[in-house]
């Protein structure tokens, strides 16, 4: 496997010193190289139940648990552009190096033609090569996807448009998942499904005015074929529909989709619709304060309910007050959410059907720059209450604090320092049922 790796690697570097040879650096061809080396831990803190065994009666006792994912990866890239007033061409790759495994990449895309109307061809592949798949119990793969698109101006007000893809992926099984039968000679446990897709899009977009507010839709198909589980297969249709108004006072848009996925099992098991409308509204009062609103509501429908999946609607409502001070934004936040299931009759305990039905608030703060020298920062802080509204006794309420940060700062010319963080964390009147859970990466990556 190590051999494999070097294989890459050296793939990789060559590719870079031909295209550093051929580059040429004028007005409308590009050549940049980037690097970086990045830090990652993944956590999650939660109780324990110890329960002594060496007495009739047990001892229960609780003790803090603590799991850590942690990585330290390196990357080099690579990006070359070529363009013309009417055509465009880009390629990038990059290579990941960990302790336990090798990911390379690369993308390709031509463009022929201008907005209104173009034609476009798009590569994606990606290479994942694990060191040791049978000491980590993970697969390498390799994924491909690709795309041809198209738009057409038929007229001042009206485009037409469409997209073939197909996309496969592929994984390297470890050699530990073939086991002996003594009855049934090698039986196979596959722990990943190699599977392609094939997916056709056509939509159109109506301009009602010359500029700022317009009509989109869309329809599209897809088919997953999955060689070693036809149960796995699926049809997938999805359409959508759009109305957006931009001004020089703010925007509205507003969205409506539906979408039915239909598994190739029996008795309708896991098949679903499910029908979503969402909108966004800005508002600017003046150069210095504004006001968003963003809301999302889905309902799921499924042909035949289970205990796992089962008919159930969720909503989301946000809302951001705006402060703008040179190049900062600031100001409060405030959160609604709710989910309520449907489970099946059929389920029911004792005439109870248990459900995760819960409404949630949270009231916070926000602030971002995004055009200044310093670099990119977003980030905010909520403190809400999540309500558990069913009768689901394993399941209890809690307020919770949520804190997110992504930062990119240009430290110097060529050099960045990016931060990631993302923390959940709940408190429950019973301590033993708290839970915290974060996210955070760092890096130092270079680009020239």
């Amino acid at each position: 496997m190590r051999t494999i790796g070097v294989a890459v690697l050296v793939i990789f570097l060559l590719f870079v010193s031909d295209s550093l040879e051929a580059a040429n650096f004028s007005s409308n061809k590009g050549l940049s190289v980037s690097s970086s080396l990045e830090y990652q831990l993944i956590s999650q803190e939660y109780y324990n139940a110890i329960i002594d065994t060496s007495s009739i009666d047990g001892i229960e006792s609780w003790v803090l648990a603590k799991d850590n994912i942690e990585d330290l990866l390196a990357r080099v890239g690579l990006q070359y552009r070529y363009q013309t007033a009417q055509n465009k061409h880009y390629f990038r790759s990059d290579l990941e190096v960990s302790k336990d495994r090798w990911i390379g990449r690369g993308e390709s895309a031509i463009t022929l033609g201008g907005y209104d109307s173009y034609i476009k061809l798009l590569g994606k592949v990606e290479l994942k090569l694990i060191i040791d798949e049978e000491e980590t119990g993970n697969s390498g793969y390799l994924h491909i996807f690709s795309y041809l698109k198209g738009r057409q101006k038929v007229s001042d007000k009206i485009s037409l448009g469409g997209r073939i893809s197909v996309e496969h992926v592929g994984f390297n099984e470890p050699k530990g998942s073939e086991e002996p039968d003594a009855s049934l000679g090698s039986i196979r446990l596959y722990r990943d499904y190699d599977y392609t897709l094939l997916g056709g899009q056509i939509n159109g977009n109506i301009a009602l005015t010359e500029f700022g507010k317009s009509i989109d839709w869309q329809a599209s198909i897809t088919k997953r074929y999955v060689p070693d589980s036809v149960l796995a297969e699926y049809n997938q249709f999805y359409s959508m529909l759009s109305y957006s108004n931009f001004t020089m006072q703010g925007y509205v848009m507003a969205e409506i989709s539906a979408e039915y996925k239909d598994y190739a099992q029996p008795g309708n098991q896991n098949d679903f619709g499910a029908l979503d409308v969402g909108s966004r509204i800005g508002y600017s009062f003046s150069d210095r304060y504004a006001a968003s609103l963003f809301s999302s509501f889905t309902l799921y429908k499924y042909l035949a309910p289970d205990i796992v999946n089962h008919d159930n609607w969720r909503g989301r409502i946000e809302i951001k007050g705006i402060r703008h001070l040179s190049d900062w934004e600031f100001g409060p936040k405030i959160q609604f959410e709710f989910s309520s299931d449907s489970p099946p009759e059929d389920l029911e305990s004792d005439g109870v059907v248990y459900s995760e039905d819960y409404n949630q608030w949270g009231i916070g703060t926000h602030v971002s720059n995004f055009g200044s020298s310093l670099g990119i920062i977003d980030a905010e802080i909520i403190y809400g209450n999540r309500s558990y509204t069913g009768q689901d006794v394993l399941i209890t309420s809690y307020n919770l604090i949520n804190v997110s940060i992504m930062a990119s700062l240009n430290v110097h010319r060529h050099l960045a320092l990016n931060l990631f963080f993302d923390g959940d964390f709940e408190d429950h009147d019973s301590k033993e049922q708290n839970s915290n859970l974060y996210i955070f990466s760092i890096s130092v990556s270079t680009h020239f």
